[in-house]
This record gives structure tokens, C-alpha cells and sequence, in this order.
């Protein structure tokens, strides 16, 4: 029967992940990406509010997984590794940032630059998603984009933020609290 080119099996992200921190497997590495680079571009994105911020995290993300890969256990889920450097990476990113200020310019210019699209409205109420998003403070902000972008249940959220399962549901529902105002008071403006 012969070899099975890599590419023609479904390899699980741990074994790929091994193949990585054991022989830096080139082929190993660019799966990985090819698989985890659009949930971590979402998450630096929410995080941010900022595309190119977002793609620039997202190498240094993966630069850090290739540099740490020997720290990677052959026990531990892939995920949860991947999503720390990510998380981590947006922590870093928020502290180096005059967060609110910065973003917040940073987030209207990005808005001019947007062509006029058949559904205004929609766009109107994403975007303002997305401002209110990033004005939370980061550990409300966390909650919200792990639980509401990407899926993640919160006990997953609570082991990957090493807090308990409580603080993130007080998290989630004090940051609801906080967007629901701001929305409000934003379209009574």
C-alpha cells in the first residue's frame, strides 16, 4: 500500500504539534496554521478591533508556538496550548496599546475606509458590536470573544483563563450588562 502523503489523512492537531516540537516539521507547522489561523486572526480581531492588529498577533502567535514547541506536552490538548499564546498575545497587545483611545481612533478611521454596502444597517449594528466589544476592559473582553465568537463552553474558558467557573459567568454577565448600556446610550446620541 505504501506511504499515505501527509495530506490525505486527517491528522490529529496534537500529533501534527509533535511532529513540530520533535523535528520542527515545516509541513506539520503550515497545517497547523492552515487550520488555527482563522480562529486566532477572530480572536486577536475581537480583541483588537483592528484587522491588521490582528494579523500582525496572529504571526506572533504562531512565531511563539514554533519558538515554545519544545515546551508542548505530548498529554495536553493542542487547543488549549494554542489558545494561551493567543490569549496571552492579545494581554501583551492590550498593555503595550493605549487601548481604549488608540482602538477606539484606530477603529472609526477603518470605518471610513469601508465602501457603502446594500445592507447599511447591518454593518451599523456589527460594527457598533465591535466598537462596544473593544471598549470593554480585556478580561470582560476575553469572556465575551471566547464564549460568543468562538464557541468555547466556560468551563473551557475558566481552565484556559485559570479562574473559576463562577468568575467567568459573573465575567460574562457583568460585560453584557456593560455593552447593553453602551449600545444604548450610543444610539440615543
Amino acid at each position: 500500500m505504501g506511504i499515505v502523503p501527509l495530506s490525505e489523512r486527517k491528522v490529529t492537531d496534537e500529533a501534527l504539534m509533535l511532529r513540530v516540537r520533535d523535528h520542527s516539521c515545516r509541513e506539520s507547522f503550515a497545517e497547523l496554521f492552515e487550520r488555527w489561523g482563522g480562529r486566532i486572526h477572530r480572536l486577536c480581531y475581537r480583541m483588537s478591533g483592528s484587522y491588521q492588529d490582528a494579523e500582525d498577533m496572529v504571526q506572533d502567535v504562531f512565531a511563539k508556538l514554533f519558538r515554545w514547541r519544545k515546551n508542548y506536552v505530548a498529554q495536553a490538548r493542542f487547543e488549549a496550548f494554542l489558545w494561551k499564546i493567543a490569549i496571552n498575545q492579545t494581554r501583551d497587545f492590550a498593555r503595550k496599546a493605549k487601548r481604549n483611545e488608540i482602538h477606539r481612533t484606530q477603529f472609526l478611521q477603518n470605518q471610513q475606509l469601508r465602501t457603502i454596502d446594500d445592507d447599511q444597517r447591518l454593518l451599523e449594528i456589527k460594527d457598533q458590536v465591535q466598537q462596544t466589544l473593544v471598549e470593554l476592559p480585556v478580561h470582560y473582553r476575553e469572556v465575551v470573544v471566547l464564549r460568543h465568537f468562538e464557541g468555547m463552553r466556560f468551563a473551557d474558558i475558566a481552565e484556559l483563563l485559570g479562574v473559576p467557573n463562577g468568575t467567568i459567568a459573573s465575567r460574562m454577565a457583568r460585560a453584557l450588562a456593560l455593552m447593553k448600556k453602551n449600545m444604548t446610550d450610543n444610539t440615543t446620541k
